[in-house]
């Protein structure tokens, strides 16, 4: 059920203040979408999790889909009922793929007896997390083999935690990482560009090498690994 809260002040911060319609009957592990504008997807999603009310994006950051009413929560995961994808409904991060960015978290307060949501003017659809930036100075270089959601993942976790080194993802395809899952569903007539994972500027942003190529053997004593093409 979807419903609509009714708002109350503007600051001149370009966020408002919107009621949370039932705030009080909310019972633990429940959650639902509240509509803070005018538009479709002018929504959050408020949930109740360790006795608070928590409020983030209310769509999934993976294709968009509502968590609400088919989703589920768990402790502080709110988990997409289409492919899975779990998010924290404390710190808005995508924990379990295919989810990557993050979702928007925004503040709720009590004033009066009556639960709000602080929000901005315009929604966010998704967070991304601040990145390490590539350090000269730090030698390492982790290689991953296979540049799909999984590598992909890998690599951006590699940034998330602060790795400095090289990050080189080798892909026997010639393309950017893809969303493989979704492509196999729409072949023969499907777009790849469709189901690119992340843009160039990504990569760049990112200083994630990726090397379109196939690996003919891996070293472990030595650390290297050896391509097809040598």
């Amino acid at each position: 059920m979807l419903y609509i809260g009714s708002q109350t002040a503007e600051a001149s911060d370009g966020t408002k203040k919107v009621e949370i319609p039932g705030a009080d009957e909310m019972m633990e592990g429940e959650f639902k979408e509240v509509r803070v504008g005018d538009r479709e997807q002018d929504k959050v999603l408020i949930s109740k999790f360790d006795g608070k009310l928590w409020a983030t994006g209310a769509f999934c950051t993976h294709l968009g889909a509502p968590f609400a009413p088919n989703g589920g929560l768990f402790d502080d995961k709110i988990m997409c009922s289409y492919h899975a994808a779990t998010y924290s409904v404390v710190t808005g991060v995508a924990e379990n793929a295919p989810g990557r960015d993050g979702l928007e978290t925004y503040k709720v307060v009590n004033e009066g007896g009556k639960w709000y949501v602080i929000v901005p003017e315009e929604l966010k659809k998704d967070v991304m997390l601040p990145m390490a930036k590539r350090d000269p100075k730090d030698t390492r270089n982790f290689v991953i083999i296979g540049a799909g959601a999984a590598g992909l993942n890998c690599a951006e976790t590699l940034r998330y935690s602060g790795y400095t080194g090289k990050i080189t993802m080798i892909n026997g395809e010639k393309t950017l990482p893809l969303e493989r899952t979704l492509l196999t569903k729409t072949l023969p007539f499907g777009d790849y560009k469709n189901y690119i994972l992340r843009n160039e500027d990504f990569f760049k942003t990112a200083e994630i090498d990726v090397v379109s190529d196939k690996v003919y053997s891996i070293h472990s004593d030595t650390k290297q690994v050896t391509f097809e093409r040598g």
